[in-house]
């Protein structure tokens, strides 16, 4: 499937479990500078077939997308998103 979405460029990863308190940033950051959807499958409960797509699925895609722009964009926009939750939110409690 990462293979079609590559060839069709529809630029995707995909995650389950726990959102970190930045995910919202952080599919924005994705979305506004690359173009690239974060499509969350499941919650917390998850199987081990959903695990394998989706480890499967982001090897190939998140590889892809680094290769085409030149470096771990993935890394990048999670840093980046991180740093601008923290900043936010130590603005609140002060």
């Amino acid at each position: 499937m990462a293979l079609i979405h590559q060839a069709t460029k529809h630029y995707t990863v995909t995650t389950y479990g726990l959102a970190s308190p930045w995910r919202l940033e952080y599919q924005d950051l994705l979305n506004t500078r690359y173009g690239v959807k974060l499509e969350v499958l499941a919650g917390c409960v998850v199987t081990e077939q959903l695990t394998e797509y989706v480890e499967g699925y982001n090897s190939i895609s998140t590889a892809y997308m680094n290769k085409r722009f030149g470096h771990d964009i993935f890394a990048e926009c999670s840093n980046d998103a991180k740093l601008h939750y923290d900043i936010k939110h130590a603005r609140k409690t002060e």
